[in-house]
């Protein structure tokens, strides 16, 4: 008699989750920044059209995060497509060399000719994420221009150091045929001396969780990605939380506010899909980093600085 209580009590839960998952509007999340809201169905027909399309005045960006010569290209391929089927613009933040030195592993983009082709063929903009992404672990995983263990600046010459890496790195690109225009610090951390070399050679920045476009001290043009981004552990109650940002956002005037994220490909396509599909629904018009900064005029984007 007990065990048939338990089943029952199971199958309860279950479809009890089963229906806040196929109805999400009725949830109420409230996000990592305090922004409480209702999360708007999700509601994608096959083809992923909606219907009659209103702007909200407002640009939304996705970024495929940390591509690199060790990531699964069949998950890469399956989030491209989609975007690509649904005439999304995006980016892909794109290390080049993948290190772990644990396992004494070292991995160079040209050694990877099928997912060079994938990049080439993808009509992405192109961020560079980093040489290595890591300094003396894992490429992704660990900081390149920062200590995480003391929170401070490694102790080495920093100048010399990121001069090297990014040197690597555009000359990696080159080698693929490849180029990047715009900058992506990784995991959005490093000093000065690191952001002083790298307006050498980047005059866009694509980090950060401002709203709107700014420029840093160094006159870089900094694109934010203020939504965040999907995280492995929570996937739903992120694309939750991003979709109530999101919608605040869109109710705004201020037509200069953006919607940006990133997403990890080896998460697959659903939540991908989800966000694209919620984001449409909201109103948003997507466009690549490039066409974002075109449609704001530099006399009007505010100087904030983010070293000094």
């Amino acid at each position: 008699m007990r065990k048939k209580w338990v089943i029952f009590l199971c199958l309860i839960l279950y479809l009890v989750a089963g229906f806040f998952w196929c109805n999400p509007g009725i949830i109420k999340e409230t996000s990592g920044n305090g922004v409480s809201g209702e999360i708007p169905a999700i509601l994608v027909d096959e083809s992923g059209e909606q219907g009659d399309f209103t702007w909200n005045g407002h640009y939304a960006l996705v970024r495929l995060e940390d591509v690199n010569p060790a990531s699964d290209i069949t998950s890469l391929e399956d989030c491209i497509e989609l975007l690509k089927s649904k005439n999304i613009p995006f980016s892909i933040a794109l290390i080049p060399i993948y290190k772990n030195p644990e396992k004494n592993v070292t991995i160079y983009l040209h050694e990877k000719p099928e997912l060079v082709r994938l990049i080439k063929n993808s009509g992405a903009t192109i961020v560079l994420h980093g040489c290595t992404h890591q300094y003396d672990g894992e490429t992704g995983i660990d900081f390149e221009f920062w200590d995480e263990t003391s929170n401070a600046p490694l102790e080495i010459n920093n100048t010399e150091y990121a001069t090297s890496k990014i040197e690597l790195a555009l000359e990696e690109l080159k080698r693929c045929n490849l180029s990047a225009e715009i900058w992506e610090t990784p995991h959005y951390t490093s000093n000065y001396d690191v952001a002083g070399v790298v307006s050498r050679y980047f005059s866009k920045i694509y980090e950060g969780y401002d709203r709107k476009l700014t420029k840093n001290e160094f006159g870089q043009i900094v694109v934010p990605a203020n939504l965040d981004y999907v995280k492995g552990e929570q996937p739903v109650q992120s694309v939750f939380e991003i979709l109530a940002k999101a919608e605040n956002i869109s109710s705004s005037d201020d037509e200069d506010i953006v919607a940006s994220f990133f997403y990890h490909p080896f998460l697959g396509t659903d939540y991908l899909r989800m966000l694209i599909g919620g984001l449409k629904k909201q109103g948003y018009k997507f466009v690549g980093p490039e066409e974002c900064i075109l449609s704001v005029k530099p006399e009007e984007i505010e100087t904030i600085p983010q070293y000094s």
